[in-house]
């Protein structure tokens, strides 16, 4: 009996020091919140002026009619009758250049230089006095005329225009445009040769015209602007152009009032 007691309290004994050797469990500490990521400030996107503050380049035209038309003069009295005839020459194409301005909203303001060229035939016959029906011989002076005439000019034009959409909207816009025109006589050239009673003589004076310095005008037009990805602006347009004034306007020179013209330009 006293040996069970004892071995009882030996297994006690026991159990207590391998109590005491555990460690107790233990709580796991709370988990420190994530550190929140710094706030990014908003992106502003810059914009993109496709109608560009100031923008230049060159441009090319093609009028459907040249400057000068064809004409004819007749006059005849009892002792004096002319007949004179102008055809009409040269190149409907144009080249010159222009400058932009954007303006504010939808608008801008292009600055245009043109030159033009013509050329002009002209063939006079002159018959003075009167012939004495009781000869043989013709008493009358007849003169003939040959004129070929090379003309210049220099067109200036000063165009508001307005845009279907704001300058940063991308994509391909049209616009409408008018302002008043303005045309000089950059250069005339003439040869002349003039023969009477069978002889002929030579000279390089120049053909007259009505207006000597300055012609104006008023120019509508329509176009449509492309842009590329080399940010060159490819721009073609139809303009008309009504003359106040002609620049040639004396016996069988005569200039139109009315130019249609078609018209590419190249800017950056």
């Amino acid at each position: 009996m006293e040996s069970i007691r004892l071995r009882l309290l030996t297994v006690m004994a026991a159990a207590s020091f391998v109590n005491a050797q555990t460690p107790a469990p233990t709580t796991p500490a709370p988990a420190k919140p994530a550190a929140e990521a710094p706030k990014q400030a908003p992106t502003t996107l810059k914009k993109v002026n496709y109608v560009r503050p100031i923008s230049a380049g060159g441009t090319f035209g093609f009028l459907a009619l040249v400057p000068v038309g064809e004409g004819s003069f007749v006059s005849a009295t009892n002792v004096l009758s002319r007949n004179d005839e102008t055809k009409s020459k040269g190149s409907p194409i144009g080249f010159g250049g222009l400058v932009q301005v954007a303006l504010p909203k939808k608008f801008a303001v292009a600055a245009t230089y043109m030159i033009h060229a013509s050329k002009l035939e002209t063939t006079k016959n002159t018959i003075e006095g009167i012939d004495n029906p009781f000869t043989t011989a013709d008493e009358r002076k007849i003169s003939d005329v040959k004129e070929n005439s090379s003309i210049k000019y220099r067109d200036f034009g000063i165009l508001i225009r307005r845009y279907d959409k704001d300058h940063t909207k991308q994509g391909v816009r049209v616009f409408v445009e008018g302002g008043p025109s303005f045309r000089a006589v950059q250069s005339i050239r003439t040869t002349r040769t003039t023969t009477i009673l069978g002889v002929s003589t030579n000279d390089n004076k120049p053909i007259d015209k009505k207006v000597q310095n300055l012609t104006r005008g008023w120019t509508g037009g329509i176009g449509v602007q492309y842009n590329d990805d080399f940010g060159f602006r490819v721009v073609p347009e139809f303009r008309y152009t009504r003359w106040m004034d002609k620049t040639f306007d004396k016996d069988s020179y005569n200039s139109r009032k009315n130019q249609f013209e078609v018209i590419l330009s190249i800017t950056f």
